[in-house]
């Protein structure tokens, strides 16, 4: 039987919340294991050996970092995200890049960080690696309309008549796609909201409505269930040892398998995570943590090649 599907998040995640739509657009069934939404994460902790970002996807003892390695890992499960005469994969990646950059980023420009508790508030500086003040009324009105064009481009998108941002099939664009408008809608709950009105994209409303149906009447039946994060434990804990991993030699590394290294975000959450090498390819790269440490849950800790930098700390060429 193969190992059951464990998503580690916290509800109002805006990145949870793209894999949450993904799983139930692709009718997969799923263990919800939530967490919370600041640091310290002491029942991840053991699994993921010192990332920072959620969520995380677990698989027996294999645990996925970033969303863009887990939508591929998903991916490769029942019902594609990439269906036939959709755009490819590449362009898809392309478009999530301006989802997940400059689009995301003005999107929490206009929290309401002076009103957020003061855990929260510290928690996401540490995050971020700066201080985060609330905008004031000038630069967030200029920052609103920025964010107003940012909409008016998926709108425009939709505006021809079709279905989905990619044509009449739900893709990963829509998944893309579909995180901004939930945040505003979901997470702020209009209560101290800015940014601009949603009711002035007609297009995109009637597209998320489509979005939510679709996902709903293709969810598993049971969809998910709750478990507890110390069952997730147990879980990796009751895998086979981690083999010493296989893959390609990419282009160009000073590493390969078995050398120590760190990964770690080339962005927010930069926390480096250090294991020895147990796969790479020009894709992806797994890590077992155990090995160096000694501490936790000996897992395979995967990570995208883009968007993470490397250390060598022992090359083994």
């Amino acid at each position: 039987m193969a190992p059951s599907i464990i998503l580690h998040h916290y509800a109002g995640s805006p990145f949870a919340e793209k894999i949450r739509l993904a799983l139930d657009l692709k009718g997969l069934q799923w263990f919800s294991v939530e967490h919370s939404n600041v640091m310290p994460r002491p029942l991840l902790e053991p699994l993921a050996h010192g990332y920072r970002r959620i969520p995380v996807l677990q698989i027996g003892q294999d645990v996925y970092c970033d969303t863009s390695l887990i939508l591929d890992i998903l991916e490769e499960r029942q019902v594609p995200l990439y269906p036939k005469g959709t755009p490819n994969k590449g362009w898809i990646k392309a478009f999530s890049l301006w989802t997940d950059g400059p689009f995301f980023q003005l999107n929490t420009s206009l929290l309401p960080w002076g009103k957020l508790n003061e855990q929260f508030l510290k928690d996401r500086e540490q995050f971020v690696g700066r201080k985060i003040r609330q905008a004031d009324p000038a630069t967030t009105e200029r920052i609103t309309s920025t964010l107003a064009a940012h909409y008016a481009v998926l709108d425009s998108i939709l505006s021809d008549g079709r279905q989905f941002l990619a044509g009449e099939q739900p893709t990963l664009a829509d998944v893309h796609g579909y995180m901004h408008p939930w945040f505003l809608l979901a997470i702020r709950q209009g209560k101290d909201m800015l940014g601009p009105d949603l009711k002035n994209y007609p297009h995109m409303a009637q597209w998320m409505k489509r979005v939510k149906e679709t996902a709903t009447k293709r969810k598993h039946a049971q969809s998910y269930q709750k478990l507890d994060p110390s069952k997730a434990i147990d879980l990796a804990e009751m895998q086979s040892k981690v083999p010493s991993g296989q893959g390609e030699r990419p282009f160009p590394i000073q590493y390969s398998l078995g050398s120590t290294i760190s990964v770690t975000p080339d962005d927010t959450g930069r926390v480096p995570v250090k294991g020895k090498v147990v796969f790479c390819s020009n894709e992806r790269i797994a890590i077992r943590p155990y090995a160096v440490s000694g501490q936790g849950v000996d897992t395979r800790v995967w990570f995208p090649r883009m968007g993470y930098s490397v250390q060598v700390h022992d090359a083994k060429l």
